[in-house]
């Protein structure tokens, strides 16, 4: 829930809002740090940018 509270957070405020703080906070959730695990492992894997847009966004659908 974080993920998705962080991310209307950033898309819908035009102020300034600190990357590492709110990757601290998604990440201090256990639901966040899976997560943020998975993109990791697409990450080291070299996976396409695009196909980590596209976990994350089945990700925010399922919760949605």
């Amino acid at each position: 829930m974080v993920l998705v509270f962080a991310s209307a957070n950033v898309n819908h405020h035009a102020k300034f809002v600190d990357t590492k703080t709110v990757l601290t906070e998604i990440d201090s959730e256990p639901f966040g740090n899976v997560i943020l695990s998975a993109v990791q492992a697409h990450l080291q894997a070299k996976t396409p940018a695009d196909e980590v847009n596209i976990l994350l966004n089945a990700i925010v659908a399922g919760i949605v």
